[in-house]
């Protein structure tokens, strides 16, 4: 079967485009590799051809797949809402330094209804960000916010 098919790119053009950026394998490896694949996959060579260059492959599918895809996407979900969230904190903390530069660590803490250890962590993040950083003593110094260029 792999023999009756004959290479050629649907859209010669965009074929280029991959093969020059190094995305692409040699011409007519696609549909070789999905006969290959389906066999492997489906232990059955049962590939129906619709039309001159139209083909059917069916594969079972693997049910854990799914429970792979749910949990992932459950993870990016929290991975994103926690760092909206963050992004938040980060803000309203320039925000308040912005806005008073003398302001305590303790005073930012309650302004943004944290405690103190998420505070400071997030003032940490801040600093190695490059974003902030304290001029002085923790008593008689200040908040400077640094302007990017």
């Amino acid at each position: 079967m792999p023999n009756q098919f004959e290479p050629f790119p649907k859209n010669p053009h965009l074929a280029q485009i991959f093969t020059l950026m190094g995305r692409s394998e040699e011409s007519g490896t696609g549909t070789r590799n999905i006969y290959k694949y389906s066999k492997v996959y489906s232990e059955s060579d049962n590939i129906q051809l619709l039309e001159e260059d139209v083909f059917i492959s069916r594969v079972p599918l693997d049910e854990t797949l799914f429970d792979e895809l749910d949990r992932a996407k459950t993870d990016l979900k929290t991975d994103l809402k926690t760092d909206l969230k963050t992004d938040q904190i980060d803000l309203q903390i320039v925000e308040l330094i912005n806005s008073n530069p003398l302001i305590s660590i303790p005073e930012i803490a309650k302004s943004i209804n944290r405690t103190m250890t998420p505070t400071k962590n997030r003032i940490i993040k801040l600093k190695e960000k490059g974003l902030i950083q304290r001029e002085g003593p923790d008593k008689g110094g200040y908040w400077k916010i640094i302007e990017k260029q």
